[in-house]
């Protein structure tokens, strides 16, 4: 059976961001916000010479949707970077993958989306991975955890956006406009908090640009490439290969009920996806 073009880029994808965020916990000793600065230094440049040398109009259409976008996802990025580097790596990357959640809400006031019932089941049954996850207290990991939703809050939102102008913006340039965003937003915080880089620091941060730029592009390409269900399904695999890599690079051991958490928040969001899929075709 023959794999969608759209899910085939996903996956590539999602093994891409795995090992950025791998890189990301390599670099716990830098603070979030600059890792991305460089992160999104790079691929400015990366990005806009191939839209230069495709001769791809850089501006877009929607050019007041496209910086929207590019500072809340600055924001999502941002803050899941930030609870990267302070819980393990599987548990950061599932509060990130609760977006469709924070999507499918937005969606009731964006785009007129109603919510069912069972769906709000399904978001009950993520919210109790949740607090597997976190436990019934309040801790120091807990600001983490609610960071990592933060975070995933404005990757609904920058998905949402996405839905708007898929049919009239280039993958290109929608990713351009992600990164012309995020380096001055993330470049005036260095100008106060800078960390100096040794070597081994500015190779990791080179090959996490690298790796950054192809990811966004794909996912991007993805969703465009539709149908969204499956595609979003698809993601997801990115969990599997943050446990793999967590196991192997990280020696980080997760309990029982963490990972009975990461597969309920996992089962929400997947039958959430589904959920929409059935209901608008």
């Amino acid at each position: 059976m023959r794999i969608p073009r759209g899910s085939q880029f996903m996956m590539l994808s999602a093994f891409l961001t795995a090992l950025i965020s791998l890189g990301v916990k390599r670099l716990s000793h830098i603070p979030a916000v600059e890792v991305l600065f460089f992160n999104a230094l790079g691929a400015l440049v990366v990005s806009f010479t191939t839209l230069r040398y495709r001769q791809i109009p850089i501006w877009g259409q929607n050019r007041g949707l496209l910086f929207t976008r590019g500072i809340v996802g600055t924001l999502g990025v941002a803050l899941y970077f930030f609870t990267l580097q302070h819980i393990s790596l599987p548990s950061a990357m599932t509060l990130h993958y609760t977006a469709p959640i924070f999507a499918a809400l937005i969606g009731i006031v964006m785009v007129q989306e109603p919510v069912r019932l069972q769906q709000w089941l399904f978001f009950a049954l993520s919210f109790a991975g949740i607090i597997l996850i976190n436990g019934f207290s309040l801790t120091e990991a807990s600001w983490y955890v609610f960071s990592g939703l933060a975070g995933a809050f404005f990757r609904g939102l920058s998905n949402s956006i996405v839905r708007k102008i898929e049919h009239t913006e280039h993958p290109l340039v929608v990713t351009f406009y992600s990164y012309l965003a995020t380096v001055p937003l993330t470049g005036a915080y260095l100008l106060y908090n800078f960390v100096r880089l040794q070597i081994q620091d500015w190779m990791l941060l080179g090959i996490i640009s690298a790796l950054g730029y192809i990811a966004h592009y794909y996912t991007v390409k993805a969703y465009q490439l539709g149908p969204v269900a499956p595609v979003a399904a698809t993601a997801y695999i990115a969990v599997i290969y943050a446990l793999l890599l967590s196991y192997l690079f990280l020696d980080e051991t997760l309990s029982a009920s963490t990972l009975l958490g990461v597969g309920l928040i996992l089962l929400g969001v997947l039958r959430n996806v589904f959920s929409r899929h059935k209901k608008t075709s």
